[in-house]
């Protein structure tokens, strides 16, 4: 266990250890404000990355399967009756306002009508209904001016250009209709009033003679106040799909979404997911395990040295190494405790791989498994004992009588195993049993490798924690649950022990010269 007081002179003046004076466990930086979001964004860029993908396909995939549509322009002409003129009255046809605005708006619902829509169904021969028909259209007032503009849709050019005059026309004939309508119901009562009238009342006669004439002559006539000023011009591109603005539209979306869903995902994960979210604990990183691509997986096993790869294996030299060169005599006995926050981390392989390094340096190791709850050391190891780590905690069996020899990974050690005959005593350890036993280990061994269990959840190893020289916490990428980590950190932080560092389990493998060959082990 590393305590700036413990550290030997001639190690601070190689490397300086940091001040941990303030405690290693401190409260979660807040970050706040654009660099925080930045460094959410970073983490999830693959994910980002994978949406604005999906979305550029899903756009492709669209423009690719959606027809072309065409727009095509006709413009009518509005031309209201002069309030001064009485000889159209009656006739339906739009007069002059005090607003010229709202004489082409008139206009303009009048063309889209179901009326309307039915002539230009008939004239064209089309299948579609009328209502289908006046959704492919758009009567629009011309700003400031009396013109009013129908706007046709269609999948081929002509045919848009066709129906945008087929309607400007068949709205023309429609009010013309009207018109002749109402004609037929004003002359004929007009010409009889004329014809009853006295010759002696001629001067009387004249105006009414005046408008007969004037309503007969649009009997010849369309509606005076439409009238056809420009046809439509076939379009030579069309409107929609537009590639260009939908490619656009599409990578601006999966941004968006994937900047989104990066943040959310990120802000209500739990697990830890870079090396930097360790950085809080001021703690160093003493090995970096990678995930070993070549082992031979199995559920809940720990896994031994020669089921690793050569960069695996070196990663726990390294950590061996580590813990070795911290400054004491080189007779004296040490003891280590590997737990975790969460099980499942990869304490008991770190457990294993470390005894295992250790012994490869000539030095004397006894690893305890000291998992009462889920002991698997036996299992990996392919061994068996007659006595276990119950045993001797309650002083039934000497600690040598109940080791284990173990020579078949490439190294020598002894291990004190969990007996299935025996019944784990929960909570059975205190701090002189704890005490006792680590002594006996120092008084056989170089090094005790003690396995502990996930301390946040079951606390039996607690006072071998507050007694061993050091203390691994092994971290899993991906897996580890930062909540859990907390509580160890207040934990451990509350009986005032300073962890040596973290062993990080889940990264890449090196690769590189050192790395070309096939591992042996494998």
């Amino acid at each position: 266990m590393r305590t700036p007081s413990d550290a030997p002179r001639e190690r601070q003046e190689l490397a300086p250890v940091p001040d941990t004076s303030a405690g290693w466990f401190v409260a979660p930086p807040q970050a706040e404000g654009v660099p925080r979001y930045l460094e959410l964004l970073r983490a999830r860029l693959w994910l980002i990355g994978v949406i604005t993908a999906a979305c550029i396909v899903g756009a492709v995939l669209g423009l690719s399967f959606t027809e072309k549509v065409y727009e095509a322009h006709t413009d009518l002409l509005v031309a209201p009756i002069p309030r001064e003129n009485e000889t159209l009255v009656g006739l339906g046809l739009p007069r002059e306002t005090s607003d010229p605005t709202r004489d082409v708006e008139t206009v303009s619902r009048l063309i889209e009508t179901a009326s309307v829509a039915r002539r230009v169904q008939s004239r064209l021969n089309l299948k579609q209904s009328a209502s289908q028909l006046l959704d492919d259209i758009e009567v629009v007032p011309v700003a400031q001016s009396n013109i009013v503009t129908i706007t046709a849709k269609a999948n081929d050019p002509l045919a848009a250009a066709r129906l945008a005059d087929a309607f400007a026309e068949a709205a023309i004939a429609d009010r013309t209709q009207k018109m002749h309508d109402q004609l037929a119901t004003i002359i004929p009562p007009l010409r009889s009033q004329i014809n009853q009238i006295p010759r002696s009342e001629r001067l009387g006669v004249e105006t009414l003679v005046n408008r007969l004439r004037d309503l007969e002559a649009l009997r010849a006539m369309d509606d005076p106040t439409l009238r056809l000023e420009a046809r439509a011009e076939p379009p030579t591109d069309p409107v929609s799909p537009r590639p260009v603005l939908s490619l656009a539209a599409a990578i601006l979306g999966g941004l968006i979404l994937g900047a989104g869903t990066a943040l959310g995902s990120q802000l209500l994960d739990s697990r830890l997911r870079r090396e930097e979210q360790l950085r809080r604990y001021r703690l160093p990183i003493l090995a970096r395990i990678p995930s070993d691509r070549k082992s031979v997986r199995r559920e809940r096993v720990p896994l031994t040295p020669d089921e690793m790869s050569v960069a695996t294996h070196d990663a726990y030299r390294l950590l061996a190494g580590a813990l070795v060169a911290e400054g004491r005599e080189e007779n004296d006995s040490r003891s280590v405790v590997v737990t975790g926050p969460t099980p499942g981390d990869g304490k008991s392989t770190t457990s294993i791989n470390l005894a295992a390094a250790l012994g490869a340096m000539n030095k004397r190791v006894i690893l305890v498994d000291g998992d009462t709850r889920r002991p698997t050391i036996a299992t990996a190891l392919d061994l068996d004992s007659r006595h276990g780590l119950t045993s001797v905690i309650a002083g039934r069996v000497p600690l040598k009588d109940a080791l284990v020899p173990v020579d078949r990974i490439g190294s020598k050690f002894e291990a004190l195993l969990q007996h299935e005959g025996e019944s784990a005593i929960l909570g059975f350890t205190s701090p002189v049993l704890a005490d006792r036993l680590v002594s006996q280990a120092e008084r056989l061994a170089d090094w005790l490798v003690f396995d502990a269990p996930a301390l946040s959840h079951v606390p039996d190893a607690l006072p071998f924690v507050t007694r061993a020289d050091h203390v691994v916490l092994v971290v899993r990428l991906g897996h580890t649950r930062l909540r859990e980590l907390e509580e160890i950190g207040e934990l451990l932080s509350q009986r005032g022990v300073t962890p040596d560092g973290f062993v990080v389990v889940g990264g890449k493998e090196k690769s590189g010269y050192y790395y070309r060959q096939e591992d042996s082990r494998s």
